[in-house]
């Protein structure tokens, strides 16, 4: 987990398999990572592995998620979950740059076995070289970011180093490494240097205060608005970014965010039932 690893994370309100989601994925992914792109490897360990041409990601991505081993079979049958449609897949590259790795699921929001509630529809993009096809790694991330949220409409997105997504939501109390601050019943997990607000936070934290953020930058797209923070390298504690990330906190209300410090305290959040 060094200084050129980082984490790109989308979630969605809606079963992302039925639309035009991994279409639109496969056209950002090409055009910005074109050597990566060129022997893309779509595989589920320790299933098969498919090399889609250009313009058949998506159907890869079915192709492979919803493939079952007679194991794998019997347990959903088991607990009654068989017919339901859901996978996962990973995406590797020609470079080892990128990991990409889509998950859909037609049960929009799950409940956690820690009580918390997650969205079931996500994409991670997991960056872990100094550069993606000649790029910095750090100046690759925010066009794909904002290209991908103007696109896709998240529900809510965020990008940083695999440093700070640890530093801020990872916990190793008790002997195991846990995730922690994952409950969008309750709150946001935390304020990134890149972040995608969809329709349900800009209108519960308000359109024009998230537009009068008083450092950074505010950009306004028809199902969202991005807020970055500064740049994803920051290093230091005291940086300007960190020390921006924290005054829009303040400004936008930390009562919309976990808190590690404070993990119990009261938080606003959108009502997500119509989902569960």
């Amino acid at each position: 987990m060094g200084l050129n690893s980082f984490d790109v994370y989308l979630e969605f309100d809606r079963d992302i398999s039925s639309g035009r989601e991994f279409d639109v994925l496969e056209s950002v992914l090409r055009r910005h990572a074109p050597k990566w792109s060129a022997r893309m490897r779509v595989e589920n360990p320790p299933g098969r592995v498919v090399e889609p041409g250009v313009g058949d990601l998506k159907a890869a991505i079915l192709d492979i998620s919803l493939e079952r081993s007679p194991e794998l079979l019997r347990m959903l049958e088991a607990s009654g979950t068989a017919g339901i449609r859901s996978g996962f897949c990973e995406i590797d590259g020609a470079t080892g740059a990128l990991c990409v790795v889509p998950d859909f699921h037609e049960r929009i929001m799950q409940g956690r076995h820690d009580g918390g509630l997650a969205f079931n529809n996500n994409i991670a993009i997991q960056v872990r070289a100094v550069k993606v096809d000649g790029v910095r790694a750090a100046a690759w991330i925010p066009p794909v970011f904002e290209e991908l949220c103007a696109a896709l409409g998240p529900v809510w997105a965020h990008a940083e180093s695999t440093a700070e997504f640890f530093a801020k939501l990872m916990d190793n109390e008790g002997g195991g490494l846990q995730r922690i601050g994952l409950d969008y019943s309750r709150y946001l997990p935390a304020l990134f240097p890149l972040n995608f607000f969809g329709p349900a936070y800009v209108n519960l934290i308000g359109r024009d205060r998230l537009a009068s953020i008083p450092c950074g930058r505010f950009v306004e797209y028809p199902h969202g608005v991005l807020i970055e923070a500064g740049p994803l390298d920051a290093v230091s504690a005291t940086a300007e970014p960190v020390l921006c990330q924290e005054a829009i906190l303040d400004h936008l209300g930390r009562q919309y965010f976990f808190s590690r410090e404070d993990p119990d305290r009261r938080t606003i959040a959108p009502d997500w039932s119509a989902l569960e």
